[in-house]
């Protein structure tokens, strides 16, 4: 009974926990921006961050967490081939996921002001932050998979219409449905990562899941870069397109939607 209702509630948790995390990443630059409009220095700025991170370990203290597995060795071939296939498909759309600065270049390229950037960036937050929770519960009804392929193919899309746009008010729609993609897969990647992986391994799992991602996202942007500089913004776009979407076929198609 508590195994179904913590399968029932996972992507609500992990929604929630990745939509307060934006939320600080749109309140944080608003306060930033208010405190420098009224004349605090940069030093003083950054002093003040650091006030809510020690208010944050502070908070944990009092946290206790439930016992984990029984302490078994770790060993890659304990891990199930349904979660490796997983991995390696994070690692394909990794390949093509990379660093966000190259759409304010892009925004920059098309005619958007500097000073207009911050309000994009808490603008995207905002859409990301709204959208967690929903996308999350969402994929507690049903298989989270689709919700995955679903962000995934968004991500595609505005990339390709990025890869393309000209305007300055196309490249703000794009932004704002790019924040759809990390509503629809950040938390649920996560709790379905809780699904492939029995409860005493979850802890792997999880390592081996970011580890994958690291691994992606560095050469990731180097390929874009390169790609950008030697090809176009346009090829360097269409390129992180289409491992997106080659990545949702392999996972509806590759990977089952629970350990067995």
């Amino acid at each position: 009974m508590y195994k179904r209702q913590e399968k029932e509630s996972l992507g609500r948790a992990f929604g929630l926990q990745r939509a307060f995390d934006h939320l600080g990443a749109v309140i944080g630059p608003l306060i930033a921006l208010s405190l420098l409009s009224a004349g605090f220095s940069l030093r003083n700025i950054f002093l003040f961050a650091a006030i809510p991170g020690v208010v944050a370990l502070l908070l944990l203290i009092p946290v206790q967490e439930k016992a984990g597995g029984e302490g078994k060795r770790f060993s890659i071939g304990r891990i199930d081939q349904n979660y490796l296939r997983f991995l390696i498909i994070v690692l394909i759309f990794t390949l093509g996921n990379s660093s966000d600065a190259f759409l304010i270049l892009k925004a920059t390229a098309v005619g958007i002001p500097l000073m207009m950037i911050p309000i994009l960036w808490v603008l995207l937050h905002l859409v990301k932050s709204i959208s967690s929770t929903p996308a999350g519960m969402l994929s507690d009804r049903i298989d989270r998979r689709y919700v995955i392929v679903l962000g995934w193919i968004i991500y595609s899309a505005v990339y390709f219409g990025l890869a393309w746009a000209h305007r300055p008010y196309q490249v703000l729609i794009f932004f704002l449905i790019y924040g759809l993609y990390f509503g629809l897969t950040e938390g649920v990647e996560r709790a379905l990562v809780a699904d492939l992986i029995p409860r005493e391994k979850r802890a792997t799992g999880y390592g081996l899941y970011h580890l994958a991602v690291g691994i992606g996202a560095l050469p990731a942007s180097v390929l874009f870069g390169i790609f950008w500089r030697l090809f176009s913004p346009a090829f360097a776009f269409g390129f992180g397109a289409g491992l997106a979407l080659i990545a949702a076929l392999l996972l509806l198609f590759l990977v089952r939607s629970k350990a067995e």
